[in-house]
């Protein structure tokens, strides 16, 4: 019989059909996989599934052969996948019902092996396959052997998952719907084997992908093999806390919670999901390591406020100790030299009065104003000063600055004063430069009230990295000198920048001061 275009478009349709229940098949079986369990059940299901795929590939190949040989190696293939079913489903159902593989199972598969031999050997004794060609098969009595075989294991298969079912393992009828609908294609094959349906062309992959379909509704609404409705991948991996998923009948379909007893995981929350209990869990015993530790971490900040307290309070205690040596060293040293200067001014005013009476005059106006600097010098010096040192002097100065407006201030009195500069001078930090001007001021002072001198020179030397400062007068000088109060605060103030000084004298030789700073 030649192919008519009516025999073209039935084979299409045919080979259409096949095509898309294998398509459904094969997507049905990779959403089980990828969201079910990871158990040796969902293996052995797998397993079922691969056969009656096969079986259904077979059936697609043998249809579209062009030759008797090439349908003929389609027709084993497909035996191939019909040989392992029925022992594949037994194998299933045990696994469902007893969590343990059956003795003796390779019994079964080696018999199913033994059917496909004789399958695959049926040109020469033609026992399987009496006829076989594009419009019909015709069978012998191995054919029918081993589909009592295979259906007997289905059968078996059903009442092991039933058994199962009344142990307790599920308690909804649904699971066993479930079970069942794995052996709907071969139901509809037996009955088109026995010729009580006579369709137009073979509708087992029809009802195979029927079964797939009520097996996924029932599985993804009762958590059949442990799926879940949802990808557990990209969901419960990324939640913070360990989770478990327990489906309708209480067995547990997914799990993060750690197996060890490294926490102490309790409960915290459960959600309930379309039949689904969804418990959330948190490591309580972390939590509380957690809070010990956060309570250790707070007593311990807790001491260090209270170091840095007293600390702060040494600190205040301390400036004002400071603030108060400053204080009377500033008073020790505007009090000295403005006396001693106005006290000279006076008495160059005495000895000019009765022959420069304008001099004099200009002399005493030239005191008056000192007392007042003087005045207005203790008003600075007793003032609170501001801790944050925001106030007060400029950052720099230049020594040569400070040190030319003591010289202006005796120019008019009998002393005689030469100052020299060597070396490149550069600003210096106004606290050092001030501490400088001080000494300057205390050496002129002494010199006057008790070394009667005469003249005296300053001379201030710039060194890389230090200054040297002398101030040297023409007095008494003693060989029996015994520092006093304000030489002793000169010390303090040199050596709080890490400077020295020295005084050396000898009677008839004046005093030399000498002072070294790093700066």
């Amino acid at each position: 019989m030649g192919m008519t275009p009516d025999l073209a478009r039935e084979i299409f349709w045919i080979q259409l059909v096949h095509l898309i229940s294998l398509a459904i098949v094969v997507r049905t079986n990779l959403a089980f996989f990828s969201r079910a369990g990871k158990d040796a059940t969902l293996y052995r299901y797998i397993q079922l599934q691969i056969c009656l795929a096969l079986w259904i590939i077979a059936k697609v190949m043998k249809t579209i052969s062009p030759t008797e040989s090439l349908r003929w190696a389609w027709i084993v293939v497909q035996y191939a996948g019909v040989s392992a079913l029925g022992p594949s489903f037994f194998h299933f159902a045990y696994r469902y019902a007893e969590r343990k593989r059956p003795r003796g199972l390779w019994l079964l598969y080696a018999i199913g092996a033994a059917f496909f031999l004789a399958g695959a050997t049926n040109p020469k004794h033609h026992l399987y396959y009496a006829t076989y060609d594009f419009y019909g098969d015709t069978f012998g009595p191995l054919f029918y052997a081993h589909s009592a075989y295979t259906y007997g294991l289905v059968v078996t298969g059903i009442v092991i998952a039933a058994r199962g079912f009344r142990k307790g393992r599920s308690v909804r009828m649904a699971d066993a719907i479930i079970a069942a609908s794995a052996a709907v294609p071969l139901a509809v094959n037996v009955l088109y084997i026995l010729g009580f349906i006579q369709p137009l062309f073979d509708i087992t992959p029809i009802m195979m992908s029927l079964s797939l379909g009520l097996f996924a509704l029932a599985a993804f609404r009762h958590g059949f093999l442990g799926v879940l409705p949802f990808p557990p991948e990209a969901v419960i991996r990324r939640l913070p806390d360990p989770v478990v998923v327990r489906t309708p009948s209480g067995a547990t379909a997914y799990s993060t919670l750690p197996d060890t007893d490294d926490g102490e995981y309790g409960r915290y929350r459960t959600v309930r999901k379309r039949g689904y209990s969804i418990d959330l869990y948190a490591d309580f015993g972390r939590i509380r390591r957690l809070e010990r530790e956060f309570d250790e971490r707070n007593r311990a900040l807790e001491a260090l406020n209270e170091r840095l307290r007293k600390q702060n309070a040494r600190r205040d205690a301390l400036y004002e100790v400071e603030a108060a040596n400053q204080a009377r060293m500033d008073l020790h040293d505007v009090l000295g030299h403005s006396v001693t200067l106005i006290i000279l001014l006076l008495r160059a005013a005495a000895s000019s009065l009765d022959y420069d009476t304008p001099k004099a005059h200009g002399l005493v106006v030239q005191a008056g104003g000192q007392a007042a600097a003087a005045a207005q010098g203790l008003e600075q010096a007793v003032r609170p000063r501001n801790k944050s040192g925001t106030e007060g002097p400029p950052p720099y100065e230049y020594l040569s600055r400070l040190l030319d407006g003591i010289v202006g201030q005796y120019q008019d009195t009998d002393l005689s004063v030469e100052i020299s500069i060597r070396g490149q001078e550069r600003a210096v930090a106004a606290p050092l430069a001030r501490a400088l001007e001080r000494c300057c001021q205390e050496s002129f002072a002494n010199a006057t009230k008790y070394s009667g001198a005469r003249s005296i020179f300053v001379g201030a030397i710039f060194r890389p990295g230090s200054i040297l400062l002398a101030v040297i007068d023409d007095g008494d000088g003693t060989d029996d000198f015994v520092p006093g109060h304000g030489i002793a605060m000169m010390r303090d103030r040199i050596a709080a920048f890490g400077g020295k000084l020295r005084i050396s004298t000898a009677r008839g030789e004046g005093f030399q001061l000498s002072v070294s700073v790093p700066a």
